[in-house]
């Protein structure tokens, strides 16, 4: 299974998400993360969240690409994803 959020400037509530993530009982996922040039500490906290867990992965935009955008840059002619593979997006509240 894929997940894919979104970030910008969720440094104060991202903790919360990852962390549930990695609560969730089932564990054979891959976790894209794409912050969107986000202006606060964002980045670093995910960083620090993730560590060295292979289930996620930080993508770091080099240019604004908005919702939609992330997630076509994630799925679109990535090989690490088949193409009957199970998307979810994960919506980020605070």
């Amino acid at each position: 299974m894929i997940l894919l959020t979104t970030l910008y400037n969720c440094e104060s509530y991202i903790e919360k998400c990852i962390q549930s993530l990695k609560d969730q009982t089932f564990k054979d996922f891959t976790c894209y993360l794409t912050d969107d040039l986000s202006t606060d500490s964002t980045v670093e906290v995910v960083k620090k969240l993730i560590g060295d867990d292979q289930r996620f992965i930080l993508i770091q935009n080099k240019e604004k690409l908005f919702q939609p955008g992330n997630y076509d840059q994630v799925i679109r002619n990535n090989e690490l994803i088949a193409n009957n593979e199970i998307c979810v997006e994960v919506i980020i509240c605070n």
